[in-house]
């Protein structure tokens, strides 16, 4: 069965299926749809939409909370605490402008797909609050990063065995790593692993912002015990490596105050 769509003068036809899913997913996209609205872009009747309306919550309503609001009239899908809000993003993008870490062609990626999960009236609203944040945004590097992230995250999960060139003292070498995990410290990213041929040893931070060429090996590998790696990034980051050690320092009482507010975390 065909139908007319009648948005503001359409004269595009869509089946009942086509429309449906159109006011799903505009749902999903969290806009708030009353009868009027539908029926002046459809053309429908009332009663037809309303039994559109009813088909998307026997479908969808057992992972979507789709509701009526009888003050507004419109139908709206009710937020799961476990979806972030808007106020979320808010943060998480607070964040990341403040951080600087990506590129500009990086970090305007991740905003994009982060505020086009709302609605367009939310997304406007985003796009307006960060506006100036985007024209002054000055990261500190213009390396890419995401895809390394991505290559050593996948690696990891599967436990296969990493391979990079990395930068120091002016000096490229090819290393070859088990990975364990991604650090972020004062602005700047981390792979925490150790040289493959070095078993049993203590965990190397390696700068990702010096790598390049990193590959995820099919040589897999086994951890033979666990390293408890947020206990050890507290205690060894940016340190020498080898066994920890427990110190006793002697100092005047006034400076004990300080030693706890600045130095203990």
């Amino acid at each position: 069965m065909r139908e007319t769509y009648g948005g503001k003068g359409s004269k595009k036809k869509v089946n009942s299926q086509l429309r449906i899913l159109q006011i799903f997913l505009r749902l999903m996209q969290k806009e708030r749809l009353s009868l009027e609205e539908l029926q002046e872009e459809y053309g429908k009747h009332p009663e037809t939409l309303k039994k559109d309306i009813e088909y998307i919550r026997i479908a969808f309503d057992h992972v979507n909370k789709l509701k009526y609001d009888r003050l507004e009239k419109n139908y709206f899908i009710e937020e799961d605490a476990d979806i972030l809000t808007i106020g979320d993003s808010l943060v998480f993008l607070l964040m990341l402008y403040h951080s600087r870490v990506l590129n500009q062609d990086e970090c305007q990626l991740l905003v994009s797909k982060l505020i086009k999960s709302y609605s367009p009236d939310q997304q406007i609203k985003l796009r307006q609050f960060f506006e100036s944040y985007k024209f002054h945004y000055k990261p500190v590097q213009d390396y890419e990063l995401l895809s390394k992230i991505n290559t050593l995250f996948n690696a990891i999960l599967n436990q296969n065995i990493v391979q990079f060139d990395y930068l120091k003292d002016g000096k490229t070498k090819t290393r070859k790593v088990i990975p364990y995990t991604v650090i972020f410290h004062d602005g700047m990213f981390y792979l925490a692993a150790h040289k493959s041929e070095l078993e049993n040893s203590k965990p190397v931070f390696w700068r990702l912002d010096k790598m390049s060429n990193v590959e995820s090996l099919q040589e897999r590998f086994r951890l033979e015990k666990h390293i408890d790696l947020g206990e050890y990034r507290m205690q060894s980051f940016n340190m020498f490596t080898g066994e920890l050690m427990k110190v006793r320092i002697k100092m005047k009482s006034h400076l004990q105050e300080y030693l706890y507010r600045e130095c203990v975390k």
